[in-house]
């Protein structure tokens, strides 16, 4: 990638551009550290200004210099599709501009690792990297947006009136499905939770929110931290028919994909909590059938994978159950092993294989590793030479 450097009418000072996360410019400003880098000069004139969309630039496949707004990367990329691929450092920063899917990104970082790098730990530093900045870049364009947006933004349910009500006035403002679209009905939630803070009521109406907001599928990502606090507190809640609900919902978003999704960007404890609730509605076997799909079909980091391997591991565990609770004929007192992963297994052969080859990146004396390899592994040729 290349630094596109501005000039001004009436100063020889060169600019360089500070854009928004939408690539507008919000301002110009002094870059006297051009001269310790090769400069190129460019016979053709290209404008840019405040509040308008600014410029990217870099040096292409063919050797030449492309420059234009960013959201001609995605053009590039299409006609260029094949020749990236033995370029995969431009293509991978080409794929971060042009805001490409998780997955697509991805498999960019796993070929730059594999072109690049010849030792496996260095392959999955680099993963990790990658995934990690990824993972962090909605969170520090919130940190920014928060301190620019106006504390009473106008279609908002934060303002003086409800600064001055009580915790059961604020709660029928909340508890009206008239106010759920309203902007601003999260941060009074969490208000509302401070001033309430062992009252179950509060959870509930959480539940009542999100099922609106995610099942309408409009501003995803405005329930982030409504639907996080949800997932602690059910967690950490005995098991009852209030819980179900949530548990049959959450599972339901997991199934969907929607819960892994970069709009709604969970933490990874978030994660867990959802990928524990959701397993409440399942058979053992159903529940690690899940599991597998979820790291098969979506990316963690190295620490990530790891602690999901361990809660496989935890979940993998023969069973002693009654004969009579499957073969009703037999005596009561007889009991049996259930394996339920080697039906698991069996049943999500390309799942498992999936993340059998995902594992190749991690480093193989990871206790999760170990045990998943030493576990699931055999299962998977067995099933081949069944077949």
């Amino acid at each position: 990638m290349l630094v596109p450097i501005f000039s001004k009418d009436g100063t020889n000072t060169p600019l360089v551009q500070s854009m928004d996360e939408h690539y507008h410019i919000e301002e110009f400003f002094p870059y006297y550290q051009y001269e310790r880098f090769d400069f190129v000069d460019e016979s053709r004139s290209l404008f840019a200004d405040v509040g308008k969309v600014g410029l990217v630039a870099f040096r292409s496949v063919e050797g030449d210099i492309w420059c234009g707004e960013p959201h001609g990367t995605n053009d590039y990329l299409k006609q260029h599709a094949a020749t990236l691929d033995e370029f995969p450092l431009l293509k991978l920063q080409l794929l971060r501009i042009a805001r490409a899917p998780l997955a697509q990104q991805y498999e960019a970082w796993r070929s730059t690792s594999e072109k690049y790098f010849t030792a496996a730990s260095q392959k999955t530093h680099w993963l990790e990297a990658e995934l990690l900045s990824f993972q962090s870049t909605d969170k520090i364009w919130n940190r920014i947006r928060s301190k620019e947006l106006p504390k009473d933004a106008p279609q908002s349910l934060v303002s003086d009136e409800t600064a001055a009500m009580d915790a059961e006035e604020l709660f029928g403002v909340l508890s009206d499905p008239e106010n759920f679209e309203v902007g601003g009905w999260d941060v009074v939630w969490f208000k509302l939770k401070d001033m309430l803070p062992i009252d179950e009521r509060i959870y509930h109406l959480a539940n009542e929110w999100l099922f609106a907001v995610l099942g309408s599928n409009l501003a995803v990502g405005r329930t982030r931290h409504v639907l996080a606090e949800a997932l602690r507190f059910w967690r950490s809640v005995g098991y009852d028919g209030d819980k179900t609900q949530f548990s049959e919902f959450i599972l339901e978003l997991i199934r969907s994909g929607e819960f892994f999704s970069d709009e709604l960007g969970l933490s990874f404890s978030s994660v867990m909590a959802g990928l524990e609730l959701g397993g409440y509605e399942l058979s053992d076997e159903d529940y690690l059938a899940m599991l597998l799909q979820v790291l098969a079909e979506h990316y963690f980091s190295a620490a990530q994978t790891e602690a999901l391997l361990l809660h496989i591991e935890g979940v993998a565990q023969p069973e002693k159950v009654s004969a009579a609770d499957i073969w009703p004929a037999r005596p009561a007192g007889e009991f049996i092993w259930v394996e339920a992963w080697k039906d698991a297994a069996a049943k999500n052969q390309r799942a498992l294989k999936a993340v059998l080859d995902r594992l190749h990146l991690l480093d193989s004396k990871l206790p999760g590793v170990r045990a998943f390899r030493r576990k699931w592994k055999p299962l998977l040729q067995m099933a081949r030479q069944s077949d």
